[in-house]
C-alpha cells in the first residue's frame, strides 16, 4: 500500500524533481529508446510522521522529464539499498537509517530527505495480560522481536531504547528474534513465539479495524516504551 503525502512533502518533491530529473543516466541521454526511470520502494514505509509520497514524486518526474516512471516495491530494506548499488533501480525511497548506511557505502547519494516529527518513531508492545510493565521488567528470559535489521522503527530506535537503559543483546540480556517484518512481529508476539515486540507507533492505531498489518483488537496489546523522535523521517536514494 502508498499512502497519500501531505502538502509539505509534495512542495519538497517540487522543490527538487530538477535535482531528481538527474537521475537519468548519461546511457540514457546516449540511448534516446531508454526512457525509463526506475523507482524502488517499499510498499509501506514504516515511519509513522511520514506518509511515502511515491505516486506524486513519480508524476512530478514524468511531467519534468517526459521519461516514463516504473515503480517497483520489493521485499525490505536491503533490497532497496542493493538494488540501487548495483543500478537495477535508479532511485529509491527509504527510512533514515538505512538511508545513512546506504550513503556511508560511497555508492548512493541522498537526493532529497524529509525532516521528521517530533513524536515518539518507536513502541515496544506485549500484550495485555503480560507481566511485564516497563522495559526495566526485560530479562535475560525476555524474546523480543524486531522487524528487519535494517528498519529505523523496526530496529535501530528501539535498540537504542534498550541501550540508554543498559540492555544489550551481545550481553545476553534478552533474546532477539528477528521476524522480518513488522506484521511478522505481530504474529510471533501473538502465538507467544515473542513476549515483545518492538515496532513503529503507527501499527499500534491500526487495532480493531481488521488489517492484517496488526492482527489485534483494541486492548489486547499495550506498550511498555517508546523511543524519542527522529530528525530525518526518509531520503529518496541515487546511485
Amino acid at each position: 500500500m502508498r499512502l497519500r503525502t501531505p502538502l509539505s512533502a509534495v512542495a519538497l518533491v517540487a522543490g527538487s524533481v530538477a535535482l531528481l530529473a538527474g537521475c537519468s543516466s548519461p546511457a540514457a541521454d546516449a540511448d534516446e529508446a531508454d526512457d525509463v526511470i526506475r523507482f524502488a520502494t517499499l510498499p509501506l514505509v514504516d515511519d509513522p510522521n511520514a506518509e511515502t509520497p511515491t505516486d506524486e514524486i513519480a508524476a512530478l518526474l514524468e511531467e519534468a522529464t517526459g521519461m516514463t516512471v516504473e515503480i517497483t516495491d520489493v521485499p525490505n530494506y536491503s533490497a532497496v539499498i542493493e538494488a540501487v548499488r548495483a543500478g537495477h533501480e535508479d532511485i529509491g525511497i527509504m527510512s533514515a537509517f538505512p538511508s545513512a548506511l546506504a550513503v556511508n557505502t560511497g555508492e548512493v547519494d541522498s537526493l532529497v530527505a524529509w525532516p521528521g516529527l517530533a513524536e515518539p518513531v518507536s513502541t515496544c508492545l506485549v500484550l495485555d495480560d503480560s507481566p511485564l510493565e516497563s522495559l526495566e521488567d526485560i530479562t535475560a528470559e525476555t524474546t523480543i522481536a524486531f522487524a528487519d535489521p535494517n528498519s529505523s522503527s523496526g530496529y535501530y530506535m528501539p535498540t537504542y531504547m534498550l541501550d540508554q537503559i543498559g540492555l544489550h543483546k551481545d550481553d545476553g540480556d534478552f533474546k532477539e528474534l528477528m521476524s522480518g517484518g513488522h506484521d511478522r512481529s505481530f504474529i510471533a508476539l501473538k502465538e507467544g513465539q515473542a513476549d515483545v515486540a518492538c515496532t513503529s507507533t503507527i501499527f499500534p492505531k491500526m487495532a480493531g479495524q481488521g488489517d492484517p498489518m496488526f492482527p489485534f483488537e483494541e486492548g489486547e496489546t499495550r506498550s511498555i516504551g517508546e523511543s524519542r523522535d527522529m530528525p530525518i523521517s526518509m531520503s529518496v536514494l541515487g546511485n
